[in-house]
């Protein structure tokens, strides 16, 4: 018998990351965790209560962190896969940023 468990373990990462900074920062709105699964990218999604969305998880071709970021409405319902425009315009970081990545969610957010 075969169990599949999710990849997730870089997102749970870069979530960890962002919840301690999210903690230090003086801005007081609220984000909403949901999960994120595109075949082989396994992730979490964050919402702001102004619109924004953004989702991460490790790429599905290497170890990279994959970041994408737009509004609500450029992410599918139940999955949140990101539409073409979004998924363009993706941004990439190294396995080793986490913290970088993690900052530049919360300033995607705070923006």
């Amino acid at each position: 018998m075969k169990i599949y468990s999710r990849n997730d373990g870089t997102a749970r990462k870069v979530l960890a990351e962002v919840k301690r900074w999210a903690a230090l920062s003086k801005d007081d709105s609220i984000l909403c965790v949901e999960s994120y699964a595109n075949c082989r990218e396994q992730g979490f999604a964050l919402a702001s209560c102004d619109d924004r969305k953004v989702v991460f998880s490790e790429n599905r071709s290497s170890d990279d962190i994959v970041v994408y970021t737009g509004n609500r409405m450029t992410f599918e319902f139940n999955s949140n896969v990101p539409n073409e425009e979004v998924w363009e315009s993706r941004k990439y970081f190294k396995p080793d940023q986490i913290e970088k990545a993690a900052k530049f969610i919360l300033k995607f957010l705070e923006s």
